[in-house]
């Protein structure tokens, strides 16, 4: 009797084992359940979110093709940039949006024209094909101006042209093959302009700029993007002072934000004007008019913040997205 007893109570225990067992089994996949509908919840949102901040981006760059269009048929023949509350301003692109409150979101646009740059990729004016044993004047200036050292506007000059012949303190190839992991140089137009972070002679310090040697990089100063000549309204000074010798592009600057240049002729004369001991500046480099411009966007939906920056071009009245990043 005792023995059937102590069966029925070992069976009892086995049982509550078992049990016990079963529920720890349950309550692991429950929470693990648990874990992965929130996991999933919280992707979905923000891809929700996301998806949310790329359409912002898409419509702040709509925005910017609406202004950059319009700007063609309020000043055809030039483009400039408007002091802040300019009542006179006929180029309103060039004013920075500070930002609106769109529902729950915020976005931020600003235009830039990438026709103010130096085109790096000019191999007729600038960076040329043909072996040369000096750069043009313009460079020359320009690599005083942002107080480089030789080898970068010469390691610039190589990368571009397509023989192997190293310029002065430039680099090719066998350089290049030297370094760690080795890589070609491009012997050709740059696709992108942060090509110029693999030129020899160029780090983080010039190509970004910002900083007690370099107050303008060099991603400031040249662009892939260009209709080929530097707009006289929109660039810095630095690249003005460079224009010719004797010119002072910090007094262009300053006069231009009053009246900005409308025909050529206009800056024509008032170079002659203003400085009549300078020396000639090529008309080939310059111009009053723009053809690119660079949106900035940003986005921010709860927690997703989106960057965009999209290249647009204008030709024929018509603008076009020619390069879109985000980040």
């Amino acid at each position: 009797m005792k023995h059937a007893e102590y069966q029925v109570q070992r069976e009892d225990g086995i049982a509550l084992v078992l049990v016990l067992l079963v529920i720890g089994a349950l309550s692991v996949i429950i929470l693990d359940l648990n874990y992965t509908t929130r996991v999933n919840l919280h992707l979905a949102e923000n891809f929700l979110d996301d998806t949310r901040a790329y359409f912002l981006a898409r419509g702040a760059v709509e925005a910017a093709i609406y202004w950059i269009q319009k700007d063609e048929e309020d000043s055809p023949d030039y483009d400039a940039i408007c002091d802040t509350g300019d009542p006179a301003c006929e180029n309103a692109w060039s004013l920075d949006n500070p930002g609106m409150e769109v529902g729950e979101s915020f976005v931020e646009l600003k235009i830039r024209d990438e026709d103010g740059k130096v085109w790096v990729n000019d191999t007729k004016n600038l960076f040329k094909n043909t072996p040369i044993t000096n750069l043009p004047p313009f460079l020359q200036l320009l690599k005083e101006q942002l107080n480089l050292a030789d080898e970068v506007l010469d390691s610039i000059q190589d990368w571009i042209d397509t023989n192997q012949d190293v310029f002065r303190y430039g680099a090719e190839s066998d350089h290049y093959q030297s370094l760690d992991p080795p890589y070609d140089p491009r012997n050709g137009p740059m696709l992108d302009l942060s090509e110029l972070l693999m030129v020899k002679g160029i780090d983080n310090k010039i190509y970004y700029g910002k900083n007690d040697d370099y107050p303008l990089g060099l991603n400031d100063i040249f662009t892939v993007y260009s209709g080929g000549k530097i707009n006289v309204n929109t660039a810095p000074s630095e690249v003005l002072s460079a224009l010719g010798q004797g010119i002072d592009g910090v007094t262009i600057a300053a006069d231009r934000g009053a009246a900005p240049f409308k025909t050529k002729e206009e800056f024509v004369k008032y170079l002659g004007d203003q400085f009549p001991g300078a020396s000639s500046v090529p008309q080939e480099l310059w111009d009053v008019k723009s053809a690119f411009f660079s949106a900035y966007v940003t986005v921010r939906v709860h927690k997703v913040t989106k960057f965009v920056h999209a290249v647009l071009q204008r030709k024929n009245k018509n603008v076009s997205i020619v390069y879109w990043r985000e980040g």
